[in-house]
């Protein structure tokens, strides 16, 4: 049995030409080129900008200046801000919940117990696969029903 061809396989429900799937997938093509073009000029315009800052910076602490303005052009000013990492270990995590908990009360404390979008799908679809293959629905708790969504997946031939 030889192996199906292009036009075996197309199959529609409606009036849909392979010509017309072929036009409409080259105008991907070259729109997904296009982004990805903008994304490089991008990419490159964002490492000027920082490469641009970070010289500012050092000259301004090399001057032992706090704000510089350059007429026509703009107003630099340098700010010492402080940053703190997400705690990380299930021991961090508990005694940073318990102190909001403690300090900040309940409110708060389910305003910064939150999790990531991206990592709470992954876990729903690892789940979702799980109970799957056991035959069983995935149920959990706080989490309200899913919604379904179509995403196209596009790579080169």
């Amino acid at each position: 049995m030889s192996e199906p061809t292009q036009l075996d396989l197309w199959k529609t429900e409606g009036e849909v030409s392979i010509e017309q799937m072929d036009d409409a997938v080259k105008k991907l093509r070259q729109a997904k080129e296009r982004k990805s073009e903008a994304k490089a000029v991008l990419d490159a315009a964002n490492k000027d900008y920082s490469e641009a800052e970070a010289q500012v910076m050092s000259l301004m602490q090399e001057a032992g200046k706090e704000t510089y303005i350059a007429e026509g052009f703009g107003r630099v000013t340098l700010r010492e801000e402080l940053s703190v990492r997400t705690p990380k270990s299930p021991e961090e995590k508990e005694a940073f919940f318990k102190w909001i908990r403690e300090n900040m009360g309940e409110d708060a404390y389910f305003a910064y117990m939150s999790v990531n979008s991206r990592s709470l799908n992954s876990l729903y679809k690892q789940k979702t696969e799980e109970y799957g293959e056991r035959g069983e629905l995935l149920q959990i708790d706080g989490l309200s029903e899913p919604t379904a969504f179509t995403k196209l997946s596009f790579t080169k031939a």
